[in-house]
């Protein structure tokens, strides 16, 4: 089988598409591999392909007025980014990192516009996408608003969890990426790890997080 076909058909969003009417697609697109921290996008690009990750995960950030790296989204396998290019010849709005070993599928915009242009229900699965994503950016920009910086780090630390045996558990994630997705220094950040871990909210050991019944309570 056609290995670009193969790939395409490992994405969630191609699943209910035909051989028939993937194959024409395959021929058009690329795959690449990028690096654990390496930049794929760069806020003020040009705004030329939507992009599946077949394996990996990335950052979406922007920087604010002070330089500081503002975590908008994480992306993980078998999502998709960059798909305002399909609708908006603007730059691209946000840089993303790969935030480990990634191979990404991209396909031309001009492509995929030509691909859904003829497949309703690829339109209708692009809309909900960025429906979805737009959902998320507003409940974040929620939790912004209405959260001081301590809650907001309780927040990011149950949304980055995992149920391991009935227990909160957090791995992987550092003080400057806990900062970045608060939008927070990482001494600020610091100092309010080390109350919630003095007030007996989380336990930390080995790297990992345990958040504690009182935090998600709290």
């Amino acid at each position: 089988m056609n290995s670009k076909l193969n790939a395409l058909q490992q994405i969630p969003f191609f699943l209910e598409f035909s051989k028939e009417e993937l194959e024409p697609l395959s021929k058009k697109l690329r795959i690449k591999n990028y690096a654990k921290n390496t930049i794929i996008l760069t806020e003020g690009d040009e705004s030329t392909s939507v992009y599946f990750i077949l394996e990996g995960s990335v950052r979406v950030y922007i920087e604010n007025e002070q330089g500081r790296e503002v975590t908008l989204n994480e992306i993980n396998e078998g999502e998709t980014f960059g798909e305002l290019a399909l609708f908006c010849n603007t730059p691209r709005t946000a840089s993303i990192l790969a935030k480990n070993k990634c191979k990404v599928l991209l396909i031309n915009k001009n492509d995929f516009i030509e691909f859904y242009s003829n497949n309703p229900k690829a339109a209708q699965k692009i809309v909900l996408s960025m429906a979805t994503t737009i959902k998320k950016l507003t409940k974040d920009l929620e939790n912004f608003a209405l959260n001081n910086v301590h809650r907001r780090v309780v927040r990011a630390l149950l949304d980055h969890s995992i149920n391991i045996d009935g227990r909160r558990i957090v791995k992987g994630l550092t003080h400057k990426d806990i900062a970045n997705l608060v939008a927070s220094s990482r001494e600020t950040v610091s100092r309010v790890i080390h109350d919630l871990k003095k007030d007996g909210l989380i336990q930390v050991k080995n790297g990992k997080i345990n958040i504690k019944e009182s935090a998600i309570t709290d």
